[in-house]
């Protein structure tokens, strides 16, 4: 059971490099959007804090009762807060935009290296902490599963836009069938065969 909360005063949001549930449900930012000017600081603060010293106490009453009850509820601001942080955290997410095309078709793939060449690139502008391993393991949990095609090992479901594309890149990876255990026929690879003339030997 958890015993202990951490709480981190800063400046700037701290960079996460997880994006799954266990590590998101966790954080909560709490905004702090009231900025006093050193004209509007109240010197008596304390004083006036002090003189509603019994209906403070009433209130951490009042909250502890309502924790016991209901146990500790996420404010909406605070909510809000990390429901906009969490995706300028995703990495993954922030690379397929700008990177790949979407099409969730399993006939559309692309080949490791053409993908982790696409990453280096992008990756050297944006300087993210993300490796090729930890990729790998984000497309496969988002649905982007393996294939092999050519002999090369890649992803199904998306493309490289054509800034992203090698020179190469139709001939690279071709989308043939993954036969299997699949006898060999000429149409798996589009070739028809109308048959021989039936008269010969």
């Amino acid at each position: 059971m958890p015993k202990e909360v951490l709480f981190m005063t800063t400046n700037y949001l701290p960079t996460v490099t997880g994006s799954d549930n266990g590590i998101w449900r966790r954080i909560v930012p709490i905004p702090m959007t009231t900025v006093i000017k050193n004209n509007e600081t109240d010197t008596s603060i304390g004083d006036k804090l002090f003189a509603e010293q019994n209906g403070i106490l009433y209130q951490l009453i009042q909250t502890a009762k309502d924790h016991q009850q209901n146990g500790l509820r996420i404010p909406i601001i605070c909510e809000n807060a990390r429901q906009q942080y969490c995706p300028e955290m995703d990495t993954v997410k922030q690379f397929l935009d700008d990177v790949a095309i979407i099409t969730n078709n399993p006939n559309d793939k692309v080949s490791n290296r053409d993908l982790y060449n696409a990453f280096d690139r992008w990756n050297s502008d944006v300087e993210t902490h993300l490796t090729h391993q930890g990729l790998s393991k984000e497309l496969q949990r988002r649905g982007f599963g393996k294939c092999k095609s050519n002999g090369k090992h890649g992803r199904r479901g998306l493309k490289l836009k054509p800034e992203y594309q090698p020179k190469n890149y139709l001939k690279s990876f071709k989308n043939v069938p993954e036969i299997g255990n699949k006898p060999l026929t000429m149409e798996m690879f589009g070739i028809k065969y109308s048959g021989g003339n039936s008269n010969e030997q």
